[in-house]
């Protein structure tokens, strides 16, 4: 199993049978003024170049 990220692998490698596993939703927090704000709706690959902030591996296992 390889996890999937934006480009990696290239939707179409013929070396990989790629199937959706989960729907898994994200939340997007952006400033009022942000390119991204206001949307109903905003694709990963929209925010693929913006700086994230995410847990760190360990929390999101729940460990401290």
């Amino acid at each position: 199993m390889v996890e999937a990220t934006p480009g990696n692998p290239p939707l179409g490698d013929a070396r990989f049978d790629q199937r959706p596993l989960l729907d898994d939703p994200f939340d997007l927090v952006v400033a009022d003024g942000h390119p991204l704000a206001g949307r109903d709706r905003v694709d990963l690959a929209d925010a693929a170049h913006e700086p994230w902030i995410a847990p760190c591996r360990r929390a999101r296992a729940g460990r401290t």
